[in-house]
Protein backbone atom coordinates (compact mmCIF):
# COMPACT_ATOMS: atom_id res chain seq x y z
CA UNK A 1 0.00 0.00 0.00
CA UNK A 2 1.44 3.16 -0.65
CA UNK A 3 -1.60 5.86 -0.04
CA UNK A 4 -4.01 5.81 2.55
CA UNK A 5 -7.01 7.72 4.27
CA UNK A 6 -8.93 8.03 7.42
CA UNK A 7 -12.93 8.10 8.89
CA UNK A 8 -13.95 10.15 11.60
CA UNK A 9 -17.24 8.39 14.00
CA UNK A 10 -18.90 11.07 16.42
CA UNK A 11 -20.82 10.08 19.17
CA UNK A 12 -23.25 10.94 21.13
CA UNK A 13 -25.96 11.38 18.00
CA UNK A 14 -28.72 9.09 17.15
CA UNK A 15 -29.04 7.45 13.95
CA UNK A 16 -32.63 9.41 13.07
CA UNK A 17 -30.53 12.66 13.50
CA UNK A 18 -30.73 14.35 9.90
CA UNK A 19 -27.58 17.58 10.62
CA UNK A 20 -26.15 17.88 14.23
CA UNK A 21 -23.00 19.43 15.10
CA UNK A 22 -20.54 18.22 18.23
CA UNK A 23 -17.62 20.43 19.47
CA UNK A 24 -15.92 17.03 20.95
CA UNK A 25 -13.81 14.58 18.99
CA UNK A 26 -13.69 11.41 20.94
CA UNK A 27 -10.58 10.50 22.57
CA UNK A 28 -8.90 13.88 22.01
CA UNK A 29 -8.43 16.64 24.22
CA UNK A 30 -9.12 19.66 24.03
CA UNK A 31 -8.62 22.73 22.68
CA UNK A 32 -5.95 21.46 20.74
CA UNK A 33 -8.07 19.03 18.11
CA UNK A 34 -11.22 20.64 19.19
CA UNK A 35 -13.49 20.22 16.27
CA UNK A 36 -16.90 21.23 15.00
CA UNK A 37 -18.08 18.60 12.53
CA UNK A 38 -21.36 18.81 10.16
CA UNK A 39 -22.97 15.56 9.63
CA UNK A 40 -26.12 14.72 7.49
CA UNK A 41 -27.25 11.07 7.21
CA UNK A 42 -26.69 7.76 9.16
CA UNK A 43 -24.98 7.23 11.86
CA UNK A 44 -21.60 5.56 11.05
CA UNK A 45 -21.99 1.79 12.45
CA UNK A 46 -19.18 0.37 10.02
CA UNK A 47 -18.99 -3.16 10.79
CA UNK A 48 -15.41 -3.46 8.96
CA UNK A 49 -16.93 -6.30 7.03
CA UNK A 50 -18.11 -6.97 3.57
CA UNK A 51 -21.83 -6.80 4.43
CA UNK A 52 -24.47 -4.43 3.90
CA UNK A 53 -23.00 -1.59 5.57
CA UNK A 54 -24.42 1.82 5.89
CA UNK A 55 -23.05 4.77 4.33
CA UNK A 56 -20.76 6.54 6.81
CA UNK A 57 -22.58 9.95 7.02
CA UNK A 58 -21.16 12.89 5.38
CA UNK A 59 -18.81 15.52 7.38
CA UNK A 60 -17.06 18.19 7.43
CA UNK A 61 -13.73 18.13 9.31
CA UNK A 62 -11.60 21.80 10.17
CA UNK A 63 -8.36 21.98 10.24
CA UNK A 64 -6.68 21.49 13.53
CA UNK A 65 -3.18 22.33 15.02
CA UNK A 66 -2.79 18.46 14.71
CA UNK A 67 -3.00 18.71 11.08
CA UNK A 68 -0.22 20.53 10.80
CA UNK A 69 1.71 18.77 13.26
CA UNK A 70 1.34 15.61 11.31
CA UNK A 71 2.15 17.40 8.07
CA UNK A 72 5.34 18.81 9.61
CA UNK A 73 6.57 15.22 10.90
CA UNK A 74 6.12 13.45 7.41
CA UNK A 75 8.88 12.53 5.09
CA UNK A 76 6.34 12.63 1.79
CA UNK A 77 6.97 11.84 -1.85
CA UNK A 78 7.34 14.31 -4.28
CA UNK A 79 5.68 13.97 -7.98
CA UNK A 80 7.16 16.59 -10.66
CA UNK A 81 4.37 17.78 -13.11
CA UNK A 82 5.47 17.13 -16.56
CA UNK A 83 6.12 20.13 -18.61
CA UNK A 84 6.20 22.42 -15.82
CA UNK A 85 7.95 23.56 -12.88
CA UNK A 86 5.52 21.99 -10.00
CA UNK A 87 6.79 19.94 -7.73
CA UNK A 88 3.77 18.34 -5.83
CA UNK A 89 4.12 16.61 -2.28
CA UNK A 90 1.95 13.90 -0.76
CA UNK A 91 1.03 11.37 1.97
CA UNK A 92 1.16 7.33 1.51
CA UNK A 93 0.58 5.01 4.21
CA UNK A 94 4.24 4.57 4.70
CA UNK A 95 5.17 7.92 5.16
CA UNK A 96 2.16 7.46 8.34
CA UNK A 97 3.30 4.27 9.58
CA UNK A 98 6.77 5.77 9.90
CA UNK A 99 5.14 8.44 12.51
CA UNK A 100 2.99 6.19 14.20
CA UNK A 101 3.88 3.93 17.55
CA UNK A 102 3.84 0.28 17.04
CA UNK A 103 0.50 -1.56 17.22
CA UNK A 104 -0.18 -2.12 20.90
CA UNK A 105 3.29 -0.07 22.07
CA UNK A 106 2.91 3.06 24.26
CA UNK A 107 3.86 6.51 22.74
CA UNK A 108 7.13 7.28 23.49
CA UNK A 109 6.87 10.40 25.33
CA UNK A 110 9.61 13.41 25.31
CA UNK A 111 10.19 14.17 29.27
CA UNK A 112 11.48 18.14 29.97
CA UNK A 113 14.59 16.58 31.03
CA UNK A 114 14.90 15.33 26.98
CA UNK A 115 15.82 17.69 24.34
CA UNK A 116 16.65 14.27 22.45
CA UNK A 117 14.50 14.06 19.15
CA UNK A 118 14.80 10.22 19.68
CA UNK A 119 11.77 10.44 21.72
CA UNK A 120 8.38 11.73 19.82
CA UNK A 121 5.22 11.62 20.34
CA UNK A 122 2.39 10.06 17.57
CA UNK A 123 0.81 13.30 15.62
CA UNK A 124 -1.79 11.34 15.13
CA UNK A 125 -4.89 11.72 17.85
CA UNK A 126 -5.07 8.42 19.72
CA UNK A 127 -8.85 7.71 18.33
CA UNK A 128 -7.81 8.55 14.63
CA UNK A 129 -4.90 5.99 14.65
CA UNK A 130 -6.92 3.29 15.89
CA UNK A 131 -9.19 3.92 12.91
CA UNK A 132 -6.55 4.20 10.42
CA UNK A 133 -5.22 1.29 11.69
CA UNK A 134 -8.66 -0.38 11.63
CA UNK A 135 -8.83 0.45 8.44
CA UNK A 136 -5.50 -1.12 6.88
CA UNK A 137 -5.91 -4.26 8.63
CA UNK A 138 -9.34 -4.71 7.00
CA UNK A 139 -7.77 -3.99 3.40
CA UNK A 140 -5.00 -6.50 4.50
CA UNK A 141 -7.24 -9.08 5.57
CA UNK A 142 -9.31 -8.98 2.08
CA UNK A 143 -6.00 -8.91 0.17
CA UNK A 144 -7.45 -5.60 -1.30
CA UNK A 145 -6.71 -2.32 -2.12
CA UNK A 146 -10.15 -1.60 -1.36
CA UNK A 147 -13.27 -3.15 0.61
CA UNK A 148 -16.55 -1.89 -0.65
CA UNK A 149 -18.69 -0.30 2.03
CA UNK A 150 -15.54 -0.18 3.94
CA UNK A 151 -12.83 1.07 2.87
CA UNK A 152 -12.48 2.60 -0.68
CA UNK A 153 -8.95 2.55 -1.62
CA UNK A 154 -7.67 6.22 -0.64
CA UNK A 155 -4.87 4.89 0.91
CA UNK A 156 -2.64 4.84 -2.70
CA UNK A 157 -2.18 7.38 -5.13
CA UNK A 158 -3.32 5.60 -8.38
CA UNK A 159 -2.15 5.96 -11.61
CA UNK A 160 -5.12 8.28 -13.10
CA UNK A 161 -4.46 10.83 -9.85
CA UNK A 162 -0.66 11.08 -12.26
CA UNK A 163 -2.90 11.12 -15.34
CA UNK A 164 -5.42 14.41 -14.52
CA UNK A 165 -2.86 16.36 -13.21
CA UNK A 166 -0.80 15.78 -15.90
CA UNK A 167 -3.68 16.59 -18.12
CA UNK A 168 -4.53 19.22 -16.47
CA UNK A 169 -1.40 21.04 -16.72
CA UNK A 170 -0.62 20.52 -20.48
CA UNK A 171 -3.98 21.48 -21.65
CA UNK A 172 -3.82 24.78 -20.05
CA UNK A 173 -7.26 23.88 -18.01
CA UNK A 174 -7.81 27.87 -16.21
CA UNK A 175 -8.91 27.73 -12.71
CA UNK A 176 -8.28 31.53 -11.58
CA UNK A 177 -11.41 32.40 -9.77
CA UNK A 178 -13.54 29.19 -9.74
CA UNK A 179 -14.82 26.84 -7.78
CA UNK A 180 -13.54 23.73 -7.69
CA UNK A 181 -14.59 20.26 -5.65
CA UNK A 182 -12.28 17.03 -6.24
CA UNK A 183 -14.63 13.85 -5.65
CA UNK A 184 -12.92 10.70 -4.17
CA UNK A 185 -9.97 12.38 -3.08
CA UNK A 186 -7.60 10.50 -2.02
CA UNK A 187 -4.15 12.55 -1.52
CA UNK A 188 -5.79 15.44 -3.36
CA UNK A 189 -3.19 15.98 -6.19
CA UNK A 190 -5.63 17.03 -8.80
CA UNK A 191 -7.46 19.63 -6.60
CA UNK A 192 -4.14 20.95 -4.95
CA UNK A 193 -3.37 21.76 -8.40
CA UNK A 194 -6.19 23.70 -9.01
CA UNK A 195 -5.26 25.36 -5.73
CA UNK A 196 -1.76 26.23 -6.80
CA UNK A 197 -3.22 27.76 -9.99
CA UNK A 198 -5.35 30.43 -8.64
CA UNK A 199 -8.84 28.64 -7.96
CA UNK A 200 -11.34 30.68 -6.08
CA UNK A 201 -11.58 27.83 -3.58
CA UNK A 202 -10.97 24.13 -3.81
CA UNK A 203 -13.18 21.07 -1.63
CA UNK A 204 -11.72 17.79 -1.41
CA UNK A 205 -14.37 15.08 -0.73
CA UNK A 206 -13.38 11.34 0.40
CA UNK A 207 -15.49 8.36 1.53
CA UNK A 208 -13.70 7.62 4.56
CA UNK A 209 -12.87 10.25 6.90
CA UNK A 210 -9.77 8.42 8.17
CA UNK A 211 -8.21 9.70 4.68
CA UNK A 212 -9.51 13.19 4.89
CA UNK A 213 -7.41 13.61 8.34
CA UNK A 214 -4.25 11.52 7.75
CA UNK A 215 -4.06 11.71 4.12
CA UNK A 216 -6.02 14.83 2.40
CA UNK A 217 -5.48 17.39 4.53
CA UNK A 218 -1.91 16.84 5.66
CA UNK A 219 -0.94 16.76 1.75
CA UNK A 220 -2.78 19.89 1.16
CA UNK A 221 -0.43 21.51 3.78
CA UNK A 222 2.41 20.03 2.45
CA UNK A 223 2.12 22.22 -0.65
CA UNK A 224 0.98 25.77 0.69
CA UNK A 225 2.73 28.25 2.40
CA UNK A 226 2.97 27.32 6.17
CA UNK A 227 4.71 23.98 5.88
CA UNK A 228 6.52 24.90 2.97
CA UNK A 229 7.91 27.72 4.82
CA UNK A 230 6.96 30.46 3.27
CA UNK A 231 4.16 31.70 5.64
CA UNK A 232 4.79 32.03 9.20
CA UNK A 233 1.43 33.82 10.63
CA UNK A 234 -1.46 31.72 12.12
CA UNK A 235 -3.94 31.25 8.86
CA UNK A 236 -2.16 29.36 5.72
CA UNK A 237 -3.59 31.66 3.23
CA UNK A 238 -4.41 28.84 0.45
CA UNK A 239 -5.08 26.50 2.85
CA UNK A 240 -8.05 28.51 4.22
CA UNK A 241 -9.92 28.45 0.48
CA UNK A 242 -9.98 24.54 1.21
CA UNK A 243 -12.87 22.55 2.73
CA UNK A 244 -12.92 18.99 3.67
CA UNK A 245 -15.59 16.64 3.29
CA UNK A 246 -15.98 13.05 3.75
CA UNK A 247 -18.98 10.08 2.98
CA UNK A 248 -21.12 8.57 0.57
CA UNK A 249 -21.71 10.49 -2.02
CA UNK A 250 -25.37 10.83 -1.82
CA UNK A 251 -24.88 12.01 1.14
CA UNK A 252 -22.42 14.62 0.56
CA UNK A 253 -24.29 15.98 -2.10
CA UNK A 254 -27.02 16.54 0.72
CA UNK A 255 -24.52 18.10 3.29
CA UNK A 256 -22.99 20.05 0.10
CA UNK A 257 -26.63 21.88 -0.52
CA UNK A 258 -27.22 22.88 3.04
CA UNK A 259 -23.61 23.96 3.38
CA UNK A 260 -23.90 27.80 2.14
CA UNK A 261 -24.63 29.24 -1.19
CA UNK A 262 -20.67 29.59 -1.03
CA UNK A 263 -20.61 25.56 -1.50
CA UNK A 264 -22.31 25.10 -4.93
CA UNK A 265 -22.86 24.41 -7.56
CA UNK A 266 -19.00 23.91 -8.62
CA UNK A 267 -17.60 25.05 -12.13
CA UNK A 268 -15.60 22.50 -12.18
CA UNK A 269 -15.45 18.90 -10.75
CA UNK A 270 -12.47 16.65 -10.88
CA UNK A 271 -12.37 12.94 -10.14
CA UNK A 272 -10.46 10.10 -11.09
CA UNK A 273 -10.36 5.96 -10.32
CA UNK A 274 -13.51 6.82 -9.10
CA UNK A 275 -15.74 4.55 -11.81
CA UNK A 276 -14.59 1.09 -10.83
CA UNK A 277 -18.09 0.03 -9.35
CA UNK A 278 -20.74 -0.33 -11.73
CA UNK A 279 -23.42 -0.04 -8.91
CA UNK A 280 -21.50 3.06 -7.73
CA UNK A 281 -21.54 5.03 -11.10
CA UNK A 282 -25.32 5.95 -10.82
CA UNK A 283 -24.47 7.80 -7.41
CA UNK A 284 -21.58 9.27 -8.56
CA UNK A 285 -23.43 10.93 -11.71
CA UNK A 286 -26.17 11.74 -9.41
CA UNK A 287 -23.81 13.57 -7.09
CA UNK A 288 -22.13 15.49 -10.16
CA UNK A 289 -25.30 16.67 -11.88
CA UNK A 290 -26.48 18.17 -8.40
CA UNK A 291 -23.56 19.61 -7.43
CA UNK A 292 -22.29 20.75 -10.64
CA UNK A 293 -23.17 24.65 -12.41
CA UNK A 294 -25.78 23.66 -14.90
CA UNK A 295 -24.97 25.90 -17.98
CA UNK A 296 -20.86 26.69 -17.64
CA UNK A 297 -19.77 23.69 -15.43
CA UNK A 298 -17.27 20.52 -16.63
CA UNK A 299 -16.13 17.64 -15.08
CA UNK A 300 -13.04 16.28 -15.55
CA UNK A 301 -12.97 11.77 -14.85
CA UNK A 302 -9.85 10.37 -15.51
CA UNK A 303 -10.54 6.49 -15.65
CA UNK A 304 -8.83 2.73 -16.54
CA UNK A 305 -10.78 1.77 -19.59
CA UNK A 306 -11.48 -1.44 -17.57
CA UNK A 307 -11.44 -2.43 -14.25
CA UNK A 308 -10.83 -6.12 -13.86
CA UNK A 309 -12.20 -7.99 -10.76
CA UNK A 310 -14.71 -5.15 -10.32
CA UNK A 311 -16.31 -4.43 -13.24
CA UNK A 312 -16.21 -0.71 -14.09
CA UNK A 313 -15.26 0.41 -17.04
CA UNK A 314 -14.79 4.20 -19.10
CA UNK A 315 -17.41 2.53 -21.90
CA UNK A 316 -19.77 1.47 -19.41
CA UNK A 317 -19.77 4.49 -17.74
CA UNK A 318 -19.90 6.35 -21.48
CA UNK A 319 -23.17 4.54 -21.78
CA UNK A 320 -24.64 5.53 -18.28
CA UNK A 321 -24.15 9.12 -19.47
CA UNK A 322 -25.58 8.93 -22.78
CA UNK A 323 -28.53 7.02 -21.43
CA UNK A 324 -29.26 9.49 -18.56
CA UNK A 325 -29.58 12.62 -20.94
CA UNK A 326 -27.98 15.00 -18.60
CA UNK A 327 -24.82 15.33 -20.00
CA UNK A 328 -22.41 15.39 -23.55
CA UNK A 329 -19.77 13.82 -22.52
CA UNK A 330 -15.85 13.57 -24.75
CA UNK A 331 -12.76 11.39 -24.44
CA UNK A 332 -10.15 14.23 -24.14
CA UNK A 333 -7.18 11.79 -24.20
CA UNK A 334 -5.65 8.30 -24.40
CA UNK A 335 -3.27 6.40 -22.55
CA UNK A 336 -2.16 2.99 -24.23
CA UNK A 337 0.68 2.48 -22.38
CA UNK A 338 0.51 -0.45 -19.51
CA UNK A 339 -3.49 -0.57 -18.48
CA UNK A 340 -4.88 1.59 -21.19
CA UNK A 341 -6.61 4.91 -19.34
CA UNK A 342 -8.68 7.53 -20.45
CA UNK A 343 -9.76 11.06 -19.21
CA UNK A 344 -13.68 12.23 -20.15
CA UNK A 345 -14.83 15.50 -20.18
CA UNK A 346 -18.56 16.44 -19.22
CA UNK A 347 -20.29 19.30 -20.18
CA UNK A 348 -24.31 20.36 -19.11
CA UNK A 349 -26.63 19.48 -22.73
CA UNK A 350 -27.14 22.74 -23.97
CA UNK A 351 -30.72 23.50 -23.61
CA UNK A 352 -32.77 24.70 -26.91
Amino acid sequence: MDEFKFEFAVEGRSDDEFATETNAVPGVSLPEAACSVKSVGSHPKVSKTLDETPPPNASEVYLQPFHYQLAKSLRPSEYRVPGAETTLRYVGSKCLQDCMPASGSPEAIPTAADNSHSQTQSPIPASLQSELESLIQTAELQHSDLVPGVYEGGMKVWECAFDLVGYLTDSGVQFSGLGVLELGCGAGLPGILALLNGAKDVHFQDYNPEIINCITVPTVLLNTGKCRGNETGPVDSLASKCRFFSGDWNEFANLAAISGPECTPYDIILTSETIYSPSSQPKLLSCLKKLLHPVTGVVFLAAKSYYFGVGGSVQQFMELVASDGYFDVYTCRTFDGGIPRKILRLCPKRKG
